[in-house]
């Protein structure tokens, strides 16, 4: 291969400056979407990632994010904008030359530590990297501190790579998951110079704490302060103290000097990038991916933007009554956009590692409901979701900490992801493939290398779906665990873009990431890693999605779905095949959970029933003859399916009618969930606010109005409805009830 052919040291280099590229590439070749001729002319073609125009639109909030702005100095933002990128590069050239030159000279040096691999070192598999306790060996320190030696952008693809075992190779996925727990600090003295600096405190900042060039007369900023840091990130240190109102407050601190080698390090990522892909010859703008991530990063140093996106993501995912984030605390904190202090309530809590067996269960399912929600629910992801970010609170929720780098997901790509759940789980792999194209991450035609194994030079001609949908089928069932790890898949499609070409959206970059940190979590409990399905778990929330479409596609897949052709009859063969995909695999997930009910799918009911959300189904609702569509739900051949999964649904409901929930032990909601939607009541768990209840109950009796004026007119309908329901409604009603006790009663003798 022409990439094997370069000399080591700037092969590692290529790696690591490409690692957030790569990590997130299921392949090593890209393709353009679409893709006219038959055969490909790699070379002279560009990618285009945009979704067509009826599946695809913005995400709520979005508006602030395309409008941040870094700064006000157009020199330093030609770094990160690819149409000036040789303005910034011509200004400061030896610059430039000199941070290359140093960065390949630590590569090499993780070369050469890493050049012979000792005799007794055994191969690690790809559920050990996951399940990793500690790093000790002396070439995976040499490793950590060379990232560390380049820089935090570096470092952020070290944390990155460090989830990715089947890209990197298991061993250097082991040593850099160091990089997640602790960085290397800086001077406890030198943080709290830049405290007074930014604050403009010039006196004392507690008693007994004087920062340099302070004096220790006057007022203290704080009432208490540790001067010692308690934790050390990539990109800041973070403090404890307490205000004079006795709230309790944790300042990060940002590393001196990562502002000013930013730019450098993204210019040079960007020309390496560039040249990396003249080399593979591939069409994918790798740029494009590189400016992606660029921005991600250096909106996570704009800390007033991390203060809104934590406030941001209390409001969103308030109405799940387990997730929590702190607030900030606007007056402890610098100017705006120069700002190097980020103050936000300290929220009493353990880290994972802290935790028993059964309590870090609880966090994880915890934490991957709350994540799923974020992609199919509410699209504000939280993109690195490591064990450094999250924490069980002392009231019993889960805490996210970090919000420098998020993601916002359009509507398009949600629904997508949705169809995707399902089709996993109902083996339906040519749809899946179709969903693949949707999203552009597989080119439209389908493209297929025909010189596979015989050339180093792809060469690339058009095959159908079917073909590749049943390889992928083979592929994915030799992966451990296929249908039930995001994992799995990544590493199936992997093994599969040498043959057929796949594509680097730069979305996948930040969802990849939340999902295989996730699952890493899940690896250090064997029992639940065997047990838990991911995609199980997200069926609820996908079929939700797919019930409330915000896209024109949407709204006709939910409607041809819904309803039969031409009429406003129900289809129930359809709607019987959606509402039950992967039903077979409910016991093996049910298997893996605590115990205890989180609450999330009541609660994304309620959003769906009593929000806007649910727009698009209760205008079907105002459609459909309720009625109707009752008796054939009950009577209907069609819908048996559908049936079953309720008698199920409600014999496990029963069954487990005194299982403890959640929210038993929660204590008040944060004072960021509160602002808007009200304190958090435990005889309400989840609680929506007023304005919402009220405008779903006029859209309901709307709703309702429509539905009586169907069964009173004509005249004769009334009395004949009257006669269906006592010959065929409530008898078929009485059956199915008697069904479930029935089978409630057998999983209860079961359980017990």
């Amino acid at each position: 291969m022409r990439f094997m052919r370069l000399t080591a040291p700037l092969r590692l280099w290529v790696l690591l400056t490409l690692g957030t590229v790569r990590c997130w590439t299921p392949g090593r070749r890209g393709a353009p979407a679409p893709i006219a001729p038959r055969h490909l002319a790699l070379r002279a073609v560009r990618v285009n990632y945009d979704l067509d125009a009826d599946a695809s639109k913005a995400a709520v909030g979005s508006d602030r994010a395309n409008t941040w702005e870094w700064s006000t100095n157009s020199a330093d933002n030609a770094a990160f904008e690819q149409e000036r990128l040789m303005e910034y590069i011509w200004a400061r050239p030896w610059e430039i030359l000199q941070r290359l030159a140093s960065t390949l000279w630590i590569a090499c040096g993780i070369w050469l530590a890493w050049r012979e691999r000792p005799k007794d070192t055994p191969v690690p598999t790809l559920t050990g990297s996951l399940a990793r306790k500690a790093p000790t060996t002396a070439r995976g320190e040499a490793l950590r501190r060379g990232l560390q030696k380049m820089g935090v952008f570096f470092v952020k693809i070290g944390q990155t790579a460090a989830q990715r075992p089947d890209i990197v190779g298991d061993e250097v996925a082991e040593e850099l998951k160091g990089l997640q727990e602790q960085s290397t600090p800086f001077s406890d003295e030198l943080a709290l110079q830049i405290l007074a600096e930014d604050l403009g405190h010039t006196g004392p900042l507690a008693p007994g704490v004087v920062a340099k060039n302070c004096h220790s007369d006057g007022p203290p900023l704080l009432k208490e302060l540790n001067p010692k840091f308690v934790a050390s990130a990539s990109l800041g240190q973070v403090y404890r103290g307490r205000m004079h109102d006795g709230r309790e407050v944790a300042l990060k601190v940002q590393r001196p000097g990562v502002r000013d080698v930013l730019g450098l390090d993204w210019a040079v990522a960007t020309v390496v990038s560039r040249g990396y892909q003249k080399i593979l010859g591939s069409p994918n703008d790798y740029g494009q991916v590189v400016d992606t991530v660029a921005r991600g990063v250096r909106m996570e140093l704009d800390y007033y933007n991390e203060a809104a996106n934590a406030e941001e993501f209390a409001q969103r995912h308030a109405f799940l009554p387990y997730v929590t984030s702190p607030g900030w605390i606007p007056e402890l904190m610098g100017p705006r956009q120069t700002s190097r202090v980020l103050a936000l309530n300290w929220y009493p809590s353990r880290a994972p590692k802290e935790l028993s067996v059964e309590e870090r269960r609880l966090l994880v399912e915890m934490a991957v409901e709350a994540c799923v929600v974020q992609l199919l629910v509410t699209g504000f992801v939280h993109a690195d979701p490591h064990e450094g970010n999250l924490r069980l609170g002392d009231d019993g929720r889960v805490v996210f900490l970090d919000f420098g780098l998020m993601d916002r997901v359009d509507f398009g790509l949600m629904e997508s992801c949705a169809a995707g759940v399902r089709q996993v789980l109902n083996k339906d792999w040519l749809d899946l493939t179709h969903t693949f194209q949707a999203v552009r991450f597989t080119p439209k035609p389908m493209m297929k290398n025909m010189d596979y194994g015989i050339a180093d030079t792809p060469r690339y001609e058009e095959c159908g779906n079917e073909e590749f949908a049943e390889a992928f089928a083979v592929q994915l069932q030799r992966e451990a665990d296929g249908q039930s790890r995001f994992g799995a898949m990544a590493v199936a499609l992997k093994k599969l873009s040498d043959r057929y070409l796949m594509l680097t959206p730069p979305f996948i970059a930040l969802l990849c990431r939340t999902f295989i940190t996730l699952e890493g979590l899940l690896a250090d409990d064997p029992k639940m890693a065997e047990a838990y399905n991911v995609y199980q778990t997200s069926l609820p929330f996908a079929i939700c999605r797919f019930l409330s479409p915000r896209t024109r596609r949407g709204g006709r897949d939910l409607r041809s779905s819904f309803l039969k052709e031409g009429s406003s009859q129900v289809n129930w063969g359809s709607l019987s095949a959606l509402l039950t995909a992967g039903d077979g695999s409910a016991e093996t997930a049910s298997e893996a959970l605590t115990g205890v009910d989180l609450g999330t799918a009541e609660a994304v009911r309620r959003r769906l029933l009593l929000t806007a959300e649910g727009a698009a189904l209760r205008r079907l609702c105002h459609e459909v003859d309720v009625f109707e569509a009752c008796r054939g739900f009950l009577t209907s051949k069609e819908a048996a399916p559908l049936r079953e999964a309720v008698i199920s649904s409600l014999a496990e409901s029963w069954a487990s009618r005194h299982k403890p929930g959640i929210t038993s032990s929660l204590g008040p909601r944060a004072a960021a969930a509160s602002r808007g939607w009200g304190e958090w009541k435990a005889q309400e768990p989840v609680h929506l606010p007023a304005s919402m209840k009220r405008h779903a109950r006029m859209a309901w009796r709307i709703i309702t109005r429509g539905q009586m004026r169907r069964s009173l007119w004509p005249l004769w309908r009334l009395p004949l409805r009257v006669v269906l329901l006592l010959v065929q409604v409530c008898p078929a009603t009485a059956l199915l009830l008697l069904r479930a006790r029935k089978r409630a009663r057998a999983r209860r003798r079961k359980l017990h």
